[in-house]
């Protein structure tokens, strides 16, 4: 017990801190320093580190994902699969055309075989519906001239100049498109065998046979005592020139969209405020309603913009020409042309 006691005195005074000790533990290094301080400004301290140290910045993310390489034996399998596919497909819609031209034929032939008035009408309206969907290709609603010519140089084999005046004679309104309401105006109108041969329906035809059948088409459309396309050319040419000075603002020589939006705007304020003046309305001030009619001008404007241009810039050039214009006058009714223009004559 007493070599116990002995013991614990001796550890009691190694554990007691000698003036030395204590200096020593009381002088800090700045790494301990850093340790102490708060996380926040420890935070800041390791940004700064960071910065100044080139090895730790931030490396941009490398992009995880990479391409593919497609094995040349299997690059060439998904070309011949989709080449495959690309030549079914187009033999499909081949096939599908060859039927309608068959079926088109065969109600053609039906309605030309003398039944009553009434199945008459059905078939012709199934026939127009038929005819109207096989050139419509893109499915807006209206034929255009490129549409009319691409698939009436596949059907007929016919030059371009003839497919215009046809164009223009089903175009009865000016507006560069062939509604479906306009192509079954004609087909109920005008010349049944002459339509047939203009569109391939019947037998097949050569240049000069096609064009008897569009001058009849043109002659009925236009008033068989007044076709004035073939009695008077100059005067329409003299017509076109008027017109086209009025809308050529700057006399450049071409007429611009700018041109066309600021001619048509200005007929139709000016319609309107005819209009205003022999209709007036007590349920708006005068302001208001110059607001809205300017606002309904501008569309409207806009609207016969692309309708001309559509039906005279034939090479799409986004402009209409003098010699444009002339054409424009001599294909189609210069009195729906000139109407279309904002100008009409009598």
């Amino acid at each position: 017990s007493i070599n116990n006691n002995a013991k614990k005195k001796v550890t009691n005074n190694n554990n007691k801190k000698s003036p030395l000790n204590k200096n020593t533990k009381d002088k800090e290094s700045p790494q301990n320093n850093n340790n102490k301080k708060p996380a926040a400004q420890k935070k800041s301290l390791q940004s700064d580190n960071n910065k100044n140290n080139p090895t730790n910045k931030s490396r941009p993310q490398q992009n995880l994902k990479k391409k593919q390489n497609v094995h040349p034996r299997v690059a060439a399998k998904m070309q011949r699969v989709a080449a495959q596919r690309k030549k079914a497909a187009k033999a499909d819609q081949e096939k599908r055309r060859e039927n309608n031209r068959m079926a088109m034929k065969q109600y053609a032939a039906t309605m030309s075989s003398g039944k009553d008035n009434e199945t008459d009408d059905v078939y012709r309206n199934i026939l127009v519906d038929m005819v109207f969907d096989m050139i419509d290709t893109n499915n807006d609603g209206g034929i255009t001239n490129d549409e009319l010519v691409d698939y009436l140089k596949q059907e007929v084999g016919v030059d371009n100049s003839s497919i215009r005046y046809l164009f223009t004679a089903l175009d009865t309104n000016a507006d560069g498109h062939v509604s479906r309401e306009e192509l079954q105006f004609a087909f109920a109108n005008y010349e049944t065998p002459a339509l047939y041969r203009a569109f391939g329906l019947g037998s097949q035809t050569t240049q000069d046979l096609y064009q008897d059948a569009v001058k009849e088409i043109r002659s009925k459309s236009m008033g068989e005592e007044d076709d004035k396309s073939k009695q008077a050319p100059e005067l329409l040419t003299k017509l076109a020139d008027f017109i086209f000075n009025i809308i050529d603002e700057d006399g450049s020589g071409e007429i611009d969209v700018d041109e066309l939006r600021s001619h048509f705007k200005e007929q139709q304020i000016m319609d309107q405020m005819i209009y205003n003046e022999y209709h007036p309305s007590d349920n708006s001030s005068s302001q208001q309603q110059l607001k809205e009619d300017t606002t309904s001008a501008d569309i409207i404007a806009n609207e016969k913009v692309e309708s001309i241009l559509e039906a005279l810039d034939l090479n799409h050039d986004g402009v209409i020409s003098r010699e444009e214009m002339r054409q424009g006058f001599q294909q189609y009714d210069p009195r729906t042309l000139s109407e279309a223009l904002g100008l009409p004559v009598l």
